[in-house]
């Protein structure tokens, strides 16, 4: 027999404090959708027996319930939050039908299938999606499709549903703009979103409309960062990556009937945790509230400092801080991932080889294989193979792209340029760089600043919006890659 959900009378009944009250009504709200929902599952298409009905209608009573107390306290909550800002004392709000185009859907309530297909028609909307590039929306496309224990593609696609209403859109725009005033139909947009709990505040600060927000239509086309386009990106819904990673079982041959040996793998649990990323926009007050292009612009503003960010930390971040885990400060710590230098501030052609040969088959031959270096470095590399006759040589026949032993190396100058005398310093990396992963939390969301100040703290014509995120990054192999150091004596 399942668990017994309480409806908002029961909750009513035993709960005095509304903080309480409030956040017991979401979790209750939380478990009747999740019944309705397995309700449908159990049915596997068929219509409701009279039990199942039954069932439905029961949590369906208690969820419209649940559901009109929780947004009148958001309505509430938010109406405080604006009459703080602006002065007004109250605001009027109305939570009606759902209208628009694109609104044909409840994000919040809505069947799990019907919202993720309600997300693919905005992926191929021409007026909600036409500043997307193709990739960018295969991208989301498999998001969507992802369930799992660190994705639910269903949450990304209310949340996609949610904030592409054009009620929701608008009254983002607005706020962009340092607007205040929303119309009863962008405040219950505002409220909807909230309420979603998605890489989003509960109150203050709007969640960036999903197809402008770079956590998730992020691809590397355009990107400066060379190890965004080859290291595996997740969108995640969690706090945290946890994944399971193996070398790989040993397999033997035996004689009939013999005892087979143990070939247990070693299995490995890594775990990549999600840091904030925060980053501010200043602009001035003369902007309109209706920006031309307002899509393509922001998604291009909010995208290009948060790309120049990562770049850098995706090489440098420093493990154990609050900043994603940097691959060369990563193997730095990994002694088994290193080959040193012959000669100490001296790279030979047999320092090269050595890397190649050092780095396991299977990573050689994985699609992601890749060197990486500094310009430094990479310029390096090509002089061994000057003299004629040289069997080691850097090509440039891939549309400019270097490649060495048949694989690609990219220019990446957040790597350390060559180090001299005995300097420790890491100097380049080959290997599987889908075994670097990069997990990134759905949902941006700014805070609005409605006047910002100059130097002597008095207002300078200038708004801000200030935006944050969370994202992680980590190897999960480091026996996928190899790291060349320098000789220390």
């Amino acid at each position: 027999m399942s668990e017994h959900i309480p409806t908002l009378t029961e909750l009513r009944e035993s709960i005095s404090d509304d903080a309480e009250l409030y956040d017991a009504a979401c979790r209750a709200r939380d478990l009747h959708v999740a019944a309705m929902e397995q309700v449908h599952r159990d049915a596997n298409g068929e219509a409701l027996t009279a039990s199942a009905q039954r069932r439905w209608d029961v949590h369906d009573g208690a969820l419209r319930a649940l559901d009109g107390f929780v947004r009148e306290r958001q309505r509430q909550a938010l109406a405080e939050v604006v009459a703080r800002r602006t002065g007004t004392r109250s605001i009027e709000t109305a939570f009606g039908a759902y209208g628009g185009a694109t609104a044909d859907v409840d994000p919040v309530r809505g069947e799990a299938r019907a919202v993720v297909d309600h997300a693919r028609r905005l992926l191929e909307d021409r007026t909600a999606a036409r500043h997307l590039r193709d990739e960018q929306r295969e991208y989301v496309e498999r998001s969507l499709r992802t369930t799992n224990g660190d994705t639910d593609g269903t949450s990304i696609a209310r949340l996609i549903a949610a904030t592409e209403r054009p009620a929701y859109r608008s009254a983002f725009m607005k706020y962009a703009a340092g607007g205040f005033a929303f119309t009863a139909e962008e405040t219950a947009a505002i409220a909807e979103v909230r309420s979603l709990s998605i890489g989003t505040p509960s109150a203050g600060g709007l969640a960036v409309p999903a197809l402008i927000d770079p956590t998730i239509v992020w691809t590397a086309q355009g990107s400066s960062n060379p190890i965004l386009g080859r290291a595996r990106v997740e969108t995640i819904t969690g706090n945290k990556w946890l994944g399971i990673s193996s070398a790989g079982m040993t397999w033997t041959f035996a004689t009939e009937g013999a005892e087979v040996a143990d070939n247990s793998p070693s299995i490995a649990q890594p775990e990549i945790d999600t840091h904030k990323a925060q980053g501010f926009i200043k602009y001035s007050i003369e902007v309109e509230q209706d920006w031309p292009g307002f899509a393509a612009a922001m998604s291009e503003t909010f995208t290009r400092g948060y790309d120049e960010l990562l770049a850098q930390v995706f090489v440098t971040g420093t493990t154990g801080s609050n900043q994603p885990d940097g691959i060369v400060s990563q193997l730095t710590a990994t002694t088994t991932s290193q080959v040193t230098l012959t000669t100490a501030g001296t790279l030979g052609k047999v320092d090269v080889y050595r890397m190649w040969a050092a780095l396991p088959e299977r990573a050689r031959m994985a699609p992601a294989a890749t060197w990486m270096s500094s310009t430094d470095v990479q310029n390096k590399v090509r002089a061994l193979g000057d003299n004629p006759g040289d069997a080691f040589t850097v090509n440039l026949t891939a549309d400019g792209i270097p490649a060495l032993f048949g694989r690609p190396y990219p220019i990446n100058d957040y790597f350390p340029a060559f180090p001299t005398g005995t300097t420790t310093s890491a100097i380049a990396v080959v290997g599987d760089f889908s075994q670097y992963l990069i997990a990134m939390r759905a949902g941006m969301s700014v805070e609005q600043v409605p006047l910002t100040l100059g130097s002597n703290r008095r207002p300078d014509g200038n708004r801000g919006l200030y935006g944050w995120t969370r994202v992680g990054a980590g190897v999960v192999d480091p026996g996928g890659f190899r790291m060349l150091v320098n000789k220390t004596s």
